[in-house]
């Protein structure tokens, strides 16, 4: 009977911290992979590390917003399950292990490297607010949930050593925005318009949130256009045929606004598109068209 609550217990912790959103940490290889440095071993495996800080980061604060949210999410339809709302995990225990996580994870970055540090510092103090009161401030919510992609940006370039282009940057925070108002939207619907459980949710009520995605969707398309048309771009990469890589960002974008549109889903839409079939087939069919046109064709010697 032990053994069993310890496996449940371990098992609730694990669930707690979100292992299915670790993905967006991806975005710490970003400058790596568009500086043409993937290929450098001890790079990569740096910062491949500093990746799985910020998934260990990522993790303690999840357990911190379950914590602290605990009697909200007891009063939601799905996130009454999760296992500290469901009593599978004590809220003591829970945020005792975010502490000692959160200052494990950041000691281990501050022996990285100084900026890298100071970079996830940022980003846990930034999350940390954002779970206790930013996230029940209209619009400024979404507005730091895309500032933390910007983070993970800034870290990867602080760890490969690289200076961060404009346009990543901007493609960077249009993406992370239209994500997070997909995920409003979505909870909006969910809901049936109630606010019973995040007074936040009145502020998005309508169809502001599917015009507000569709602005920043063609916002973001426009940005992403016309960083592969920019004449630095096709130099520096070796190669006029990064534009062939519009059409999967178009369909991806496409494909997560009809995500953040199902009501019949529980689960949110960046819970959902990790598990969706074809959002893995589009942004898989990216990935591999980029890393061929920078590293294959357009690498000198492709």
């Amino acid at each position: 009977m032990e053994s069993r609550t310890s496996a449940e217990w371990a098992f609730g912790v694990v669930r707690s911290m979100r292992p299915q959103q670790w993905p967006k940490n991806a975005f710490v290889l970003a400058p790596l992979v568009f500086s043409l440095r993937l290929g450098e071993l001890p790079a990569l495996a740096l910062t491949l590390l500093g990746a799985g800080l910020f998934c260990l980061l990522s993790g303690a604060v999840y357990l911190l917003n379950d914590s602290f949210d605990v009697d909200e999410d007891r009063a939601h339809p799905t996130k009454r399950f999760r296992p500290i709302a469901a009593g599978l995990l004590p809220v003591p225990a829970a945020l005792r292990l975010a502490t000692g996580i959160a200052l494990t994870s950041l000691l281990c970055a501050l022996v990285v490297d100084a900026a890298f540090a100071l970079t996830a510092l940022a980003y846990f103090a930034l999350n940390v607010a954002y779970t206790r009161k930013l996230k029940h401030v209209p619009v400024l919510d979404v507005l730091v949930i895309a500032s933390g992609f910007l983070l993970r940006v800034l870290a990867g370039a602080a760890l490969a050593e690289v200076d961060v282009s404009t346009y990543l940057l901007v493609c960077t925070f249009l993406l992370a925005l239209y994500l997070g108002l997909g995920k409003r939207r979505h909870e909006v619907l969910a809901l049936g318009g109630s606010a019973s459980t995040r007074s936040t949710l009145q502020a998005y009520a309508g169809d502001r949130l599917a015009w507000a995605m569709v602005g920043v969707g063609t916002a973001t398309l426009l940005a992403y256009g016309a960083y592969t048309l920019e004449e630095s771009t096709r130099q520096m990469f070796n190669t006029p045929y990064l534009p062939l890589t519009l059409p999967p960002i178009a369909l991806g974008l496409t494909r997560f606004y009809a995500l953040s549109r199902a009501r019949e889903r529980a689960e949110s839409p960046t819970d959902a598109m990790v598990r969706d079939r074809w959002m893995l087939t589009i942004v898989g069919a990216w990935a591999v068209l980029v890393l061929y046109l920078l590293y294959g064709a357009g690498s000198p010697g492709g």
